[in-house]
């Protein structure tokens, strides 16, 4: 019998969290060669079940693939319980029919990501694969013309199959692939008015509540979303993490602010008091665009300060800014530069700060790795390294005070640098490949460990702040705040899921 499934990149593309997808070029390039490929192995006679697994640079996940004569049939699970998308197609269906089901899926899968699950529940379920496998392996020296017209058969499907894949896969990486530069699909359902001395505007957010208080709510969770400003995925990523928390994450508030684009705000018919910022900038620190120049660290402090206000959530006891990839820059940023924390944390309320899978780290001199240690840069090959964001020269107007007494504030801060074990590709499409990025390391894990290194031959009395990676996980916000890890470090458990936890 053939054994089908959809290529494994054109499932794995549909990740949320993450700002591009790798499957489109991938698929370009292999996946004509591999349909044929696997449409000439040996026909396995009896129905079988194969486990696949899917390692850097991409997310493992789970596809089950079933016999599909006279029926083919795939199962992807997404990340809610007993929620799936299928496709069904009999042998003989076709080619538009193939395509307008392949694009019904697509369109179902790209709203939610793969569910994972647990590695003993894979082994068991491989161990069976196997077993059947063994099972059938006796027919496979039948060379009867049968098998010889099975063949011919499951070349041809494969072909059409590979094909109807490559059609289908777009559809995901329109969503994924979205550029910066166009608008948001979708703008907070919230609005925040921040104040501050160089005016006013209006933050809008998604939650799970809104900042006009809760009585009842003992840990807000504020998750700063990527690169495209697509606050509503993280949102859902942030619920799904809830989900997962089970009691720990009991009375917690969830909040995703979004820092939109001017492009946002005509897209969309905001009002003009809406703050938006140029892409690529909110994430810096740097002033607004309109109708005020605040940071976006100035609309930070003041929802840190409205949380900690007791007359509107007076059970409050714990703030977590956690943030991926572009988010996890601006909450490392912040953690230096913020100035609310240290106004929140003289009352009753703790902050604490999440950086998972940043593409680079603020140095405070000019020294950046150099082997197993440190050394001067070379300036001449790249002047702008130590300026703002890398470095300290140049900072945006937000940033004041002195650079040694900002570092001595920010080592006492309670800061995680959760990284994803897997998360090495030096080539990854968003990592930072500017020369000032490329000095602190050849991809986000090198770099989160130097700049784990840099701290401690800093500070080696110590500081407040640690280290916890996360195995089997790479360029992927929900693998990572999901993960037993993720769910450690933002819920304050043990870290005995991650790997090495360390202090710095």
């Amino acid at each position: 019998m053939f054994q089908f499934g959809l290529p494994l990149e054109a499932v794995g593309c549909l990740q949320v969290g993450a700002e591009f997808s790798l499957c489109l070029r991938v698929l370009r390039a292999v996946h004509l060669v591999r349909f044929a490929h696997e449409a000439a192995r040996p026909p396995i006679l009896g129905p079988a079940t194969l486990e696949v697994h899917r390692v850097s640079p991409f997310r493992r996940l789970r596809q089950k693939r079933t016999a599909l004569l006279p029926r083919r049939t795939v199962h992807v699970f997404d990340d809610l319980p007993g929620r799936r998308a299928t496709l069904k197609t009999r042998a003989g269906a076709s080619a538009p029919g193939l395509q307008r089901g392949s694009a019904f899926l697509s369109k179902r899968l790209c709203m939610h990501d793969p569910n994972r699950y647990p590695q003993d529940h894979l082994d068991r379920l491989n161990a069976a694969a196997r077993r059947r496998r063994r099972t059938a392996a006796g027919n496979l020296g039948r060379t009867d013309l049968t098998v010889s017209l099975s063949v011919a058969v499951r070349l041809w499907i494969g072909a059409l199959v590979g094909f109807v894949a490559f059609l289908a896969v777009p559809l995901c990486a329109q969503q994924e692939n979205v550029s910066q530069d166009k608008p948001v699909k979708a703008v907070g359902d919230k609005q925040f008015l921040v104040t501050t001395r160089e005016g006013s505007g209006t933050l809008r957010y998604f939650g799970t509540g809104s900042l006009d208080g809760n009585a009842k709510v003992t840990r807000a969770l504020i998750v700063i979303h990527g690169l495209l400003r697509n606050a509503d995925e993280y949102e859902r990523t942030g619920e799904a993490v809830l989900a997962a928390s089970h009691a720990a994450g009991a009375n917690t508030l969830l909040i995703t602010p979004q820092f939109l684009a001017q492009i946002d705000v005509k897209a969309h018919g905001l009002p003009a008091e809406t703050l938006r910022w140029e892409p690529q900038t909110w994430n810096d620190g740097y002033p607004a665009a309109g109708p005020a120049p605040l940071s976006a660290y100035s609309a930070l402090d003041a929802i840190l300060l409205r949380l900690a206000d007791r007359a509107r959530f007076p059970a409050l006891r714990e703030i977590v800014v956690a943030g991926h990839s572009a988010g996890g820059q601006m909450v490392q940023r912040y953690a230096v530069v913020g100035r609310a924390p240290d106004a929140v944390m003289s009352g009753p309320v703790a902050v604490r700060f999440v950086v998972a899978n940043p593409s680079s780290y603020l140095y405070f001199d000019g020294e950046r790795p150099h082997g197993d240690g440190f050394a001067p840069f070379d300036a001449a090959a790249c002047p702008q390294y130590n300026r703002w964001k890398y470095g300290v020269e140049d900072p945006p107007p937000y940033v004041t005070g002195s650079w040694s007494e900002t570092e001595e504030r920010f080592v006492t801060r309670n800061v995680t640098y959760l990284l994803g074990r897997l998360d090495i590709d030096p080539n990854h499409p968003v990592l930072d490949k500017s020369c000032s990025g490329e000095a602190e390391g050849p991809y986000r894990l090198a770099r989160g460990e130097a700049y784990v290194r840099y701290l401690k031959l800093r500070h080696p009395s110590g500081t407040a702040q640690s280290l916890a990676e996360v195995a089997g996980v790479d360029h992927d916000a929900r693998g990572m705040f999901a993960s037993a890890c993720g769910l450690a470090v933002l819920f304050g458990d043990p870290r005995t899921p991650c790997v090495g936890p360390e202090r710095i």
